[in-house]
Protein backbone atom coordinates (compact mmCIF):
# COMPACT_ATOMS: atom_id res chain seq x y z
CA UNK A 1 0.00 0.00 0.00
CA UNK A 2 1.17 3.49 -0.78
CA UNK A 3 2.11 5.57 2.27
CA UNK A 4 -0.31 8.21 3.49
CA UNK A 5 2.09 11.03 2.57
CA UNK A 6 1.88 10.01 -1.10
CA UNK A 7 -1.89 10.43 -0.97
CA UNK A 8 -1.86 13.86 0.63
CA UNK A 9 -3.39 16.34 -1.82
CA UNK A 10 -1.96 19.76 -2.44
CA UNK A 11 -5.42 21.08 -1.56
CA UNK A 12 -7.76 19.54 0.99
CA UNK A 13 -10.25 16.94 -0.24
CA UNK A 14 -13.37 16.25 1.77
CA UNK A 15 -16.12 13.76 1.07
CA UNK A 16 -18.73 16.53 0.84
CA UNK A 17 -17.09 18.16 -2.14
CA UNK A 18 -18.79 17.61 -5.48
CA UNK A 19 -18.15 18.43 -9.11
CA UNK A 20 -15.44 20.92 -9.90
CA UNK A 21 -14.70 21.55 -6.22
CA UNK A 22 -13.99 17.85 -5.67
CA UNK A 23 -11.50 17.75 -8.53
CA UNK A 24 -9.63 20.95 -7.63
CA UNK A 25 -6.86 19.09 -5.74
CA UNK A 26 -6.29 16.93 -8.82
CA UNK A 27 -6.15 20.00 -11.06
CA UNK A 28 -3.66 21.59 -8.64
CA UNK A 29 -1.52 18.45 -8.84
CA UNK A 30 -1.68 18.54 -12.65
CA UNK A 31 -0.70 22.23 -12.68
CA UNK A 32 2.26 21.51 -10.38
CA UNK A 33 3.42 18.57 -12.49
CA UNK A 34 2.96 20.62 -15.67
CA UNK A 35 5.02 23.44 -14.20
CA UNK A 36 7.83 21.06 -13.25
CA UNK A 37 7.70 19.54 -16.73
CA UNK A 38 7.80 23.01 -18.30
CA UNK A 39 10.86 23.92 -16.25
CA UNK A 40 12.52 20.68 -17.35
CA UNK A 41 11.67 21.26 -21.02
CA UNK A 42 13.15 24.76 -20.82
CA UNK A 43 16.29 23.50 -19.04
CA UNK A 44 16.85 20.55 -21.38
CA UNK A 45 15.73 22.05 -24.71
CA UNK A 46 15.93 25.82 -24.37
CA UNK A 47 13.49 28.71 -24.50
CA UNK A 48 12.60 28.26 -28.17
CA UNK A 49 11.26 24.72 -27.66
CA UNK A 50 9.61 25.70 -24.37
CA UNK A 51 7.78 28.57 -26.11
CA UNK A 52 6.64 26.23 -28.89
CA UNK A 53 5.31 23.76 -26.31
CA UNK A 54 3.51 26.57 -24.48
CA UNK A 55 2.03 27.94 -27.70
CA UNK A 56 0.86 24.46 -28.68
CA UNK A 57 -0.65 23.97 -25.22
CA UNK A 58 -2.60 27.23 -25.41
CA UNK A 59 -3.76 26.49 -28.95
CA UNK A 60 -4.88 22.98 -27.94
CA UNK A 61 -7.16 24.56 -25.33
CA UNK A 62 -8.54 26.83 -28.05
CA UNK A 63 -9.27 23.77 -30.20
CA UNK A 64 -10.97 22.08 -27.26
CA UNK A 65 -13.17 25.16 -26.72
CA UNK A 66 -13.93 25.24 -30.49
CA UNK A 67 -12.32 28.68 -30.84
CA UNK A 68 -10.15 27.39 -33.68
CA UNK A 69 -10.21 24.18 -35.69
CA UNK A 70 -7.57 21.47 -35.63
CA UNK A 71 -6.30 22.40 -39.09
CA UNK A 72 -5.50 25.91 -37.87
CA UNK A 73 -3.52 24.49 -34.96
CA UNK A 74 -1.76 22.01 -37.25
CA UNK A 75 -0.56 24.90 -39.44
CA UNK A 76 1.62 26.16 -36.61
CA UNK A 77 3.69 23.01 -37.09
CA UNK A 78 4.05 23.35 -40.87
CA UNK A 79 7.71 23.12 -41.76
CA UNK A 80 8.85 22.44 -38.21
CA UNK A 81 12.27 20.85 -38.03
CA UNK A 82 12.24 17.28 -36.71
CA UNK A 83 14.80 18.23 -34.04
CA UNK A 84 12.33 20.78 -32.65
CA UNK A 85 9.26 18.57 -33.15
CA UNK A 86 10.56 15.61 -31.14
CA UNK A 87 10.91 17.50 -27.81
CA UNK A 88 7.44 19.02 -28.31
CA UNK A 89 5.93 15.58 -28.91
CA UNK A 90 7.80 14.20 -25.91
CA UNK A 91 6.60 17.06 -23.70
CA UNK A 92 2.96 16.40 -24.61
CA UNK A 93 3.42 12.66 -24.11
CA UNK A 94 5.02 13.19 -20.70
CA UNK A 95 2.29 15.65 -19.72
CA UNK A 96 -0.42 13.14 -20.63
CA UNK A 97 1.31 10.48 -18.53
CA UNK A 98 1.73 12.86 -15.58
CA UNK A 99 -1.92 13.90 -15.80
CA UNK A 100 -2.94 10.23 -15.77
CA UNK A 101 -0.83 9.65 -12.65
CA UNK A 102 -2.47 12.65 -10.96
CA UNK A 103 -5.90 11.28 -11.88
CA UNK A 104 -5.01 7.85 -10.46
CA UNK A 105 -3.80 9.41 -7.21
CA UNK A 106 -6.93 11.56 -7.01
CA UNK A 107 -9.15 8.50 -7.52
CA UNK A 108 -7.29 6.72 -4.71
CA UNK A 109 -7.69 9.76 -2.44
CA UNK A 110 -11.43 9.86 -3.09
CA UNK A 111 -11.74 6.09 -2.55
CA UNK A 112 -9.87 6.34 0.76
CA UNK A 113 -12.09 9.23 1.90
CA UNK A 114 -15.26 7.24 1.16
CA UNK A 115 -13.91 4.11 2.85
CA UNK A 116 -12.87 6.12 5.91
CA UNK A 117 -16.37 7.65 6.07
CA UNK A 118 -17.92 4.16 5.88
CA UNK A 119 -19.41 4.85 2.46
CA UNK A 120 -19.08 2.72 -0.63
CA UNK A 121 -16.40 4.04 -3.00
CA UNK A 122 -17.82 6.13 -5.82
CA UNK A 123 -17.39 4.96 -9.40
CA UNK A 124 -15.04 7.10 -11.46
Amino acid sequence: MVGDAALEPIGAVTRTQVGREATEPMREDIRLLGSILGDTVREQNGDEVFELVERARVESFRVRRSEIDRAEMARMFDGIDVHRAIPVIRAFTHFALLANVAEDIHRERRRAIHVQAGEPPQDS
